[in-house]
């Protein structure tokens, strides 16, 4: 009898070891969580301004970047309750990423955007600063939301 409880506690542990944590309530463990593959952007130059929707957001992030994390969890709620206007992601990894858009100049992050509002092409665009995330309606630039906290207000406005 004794070794039947032993064989069964065994069994009973094994079953439980084998439970995928992803599997859990994503909710309580988002910090598991990667951003998706599936709606990010492989070329940034060629599909910025190239998605089929009339109307998307891009948001680029870095990975070393503790703001792009600290909103990590908004971000990917607004991905599993909405996906209109759809969001699609883009890693920079590097200075070349941001180097195709329009070079910095010393006027005010507000006037940047504003000269780069209504453009369709990423030179005549300012890349400001991670994260950001970029409005795109009619193949043009709508609206940029600089930092973590206008990032939040914008994709939380859609929550259910």
């Amino acid at each position: 009898m004794r070794l039947f409880i032993i064989i069964n506690i065994l069994i009973n542990l094994l079953i439980l070891s084998s439970c995928n944590i992803n599997k859990l309530d994503k909710i309580d463990n988002r910090q598991f969580y990667q951003y998706k593959d599936l709606y990010s952007i492989n070329n940034l130059k060629d599909e910025f301004f190239n998605k089929e929707y009339k109307s998307y957001y891009i948001y680029l992030f870095k990975l070393t970047c503790i703001y792009c994390e600290n909103i990590k969890s908004i971000v990917l709620d607004y991905l599993d309750s909405n996906l209109d206007p759809p969001l699609y992601f883009y890693i920079i990894h590097k200075e070349f990423d941001v180097s195709i858009f329009k070079e910095s100049s010393n006027i005010s992050k507000e006037e940047k955007i504003k000269e780069s509002i209504n453009k369709s092409n990423l030179k005549d665009i300012y890349y400001l600063c991670c994260p950001s995330l970029y409005l795109i309606k009619d193949k043009s630039l709508s609206n940029i939301y600089l930092g973590s906290n206008s990032i939040k207000e914008e994709l939380t406005k859609y929550k259910k």
